[in-house]
């Protein structure tokens, strides 16, 4: 158990940070042997570039773990989730900067589960 009080477990050789991550892991799992989804992707890494059109003098990048990424067929794009539990703290609100900078400088929604 960690700070957050979460039980880490791992499915398939790929720890996890959470049961509710691994429970949607293996939803996905099963949507992909559905061929609903594809190209399913477990932890992702993805770059904010931050420049300066934003007025920030610095020239560091975010990196920004994902938990899943995946295409979805029936509505033909690339879908990107991050799997919380809990709503407030520290964490929650940087979560919450990446995923508005993720819309604002890519136009890339994550949904959260």
């Amino acid at each position: 158990m960690n700070k957050m009080r979460n039980v880490r477990i791992e499915i398939d050789g790929i720890k996890f940070q959470s049961k509710k991550e691994g429970k949607r892991y293996s939803d996905l799992k099963m949507l992909v042997r559905a061929g609903l989804i594809s190209h399913l992707i477990v932890q992702p890494k993805a770059y904010i570039v931050i420049d300066k059109k934003f007025n920030v003098n610095t020239n560091r990048n975010i990196t920004y773990r994902l938990d899943f990424k995946y295409y979805d067929i029936e509505l033909e794009k690339v879908v990107c989730e991050d799997v919380k539990g809990r709503k407030s703290g520290t964490q929650y609100r940087l979560f919450l900067l990446k995923k508005c900078l993720m819309k604002q400088i890519y136009n890339i929604d994550v949904i959260e589960i």
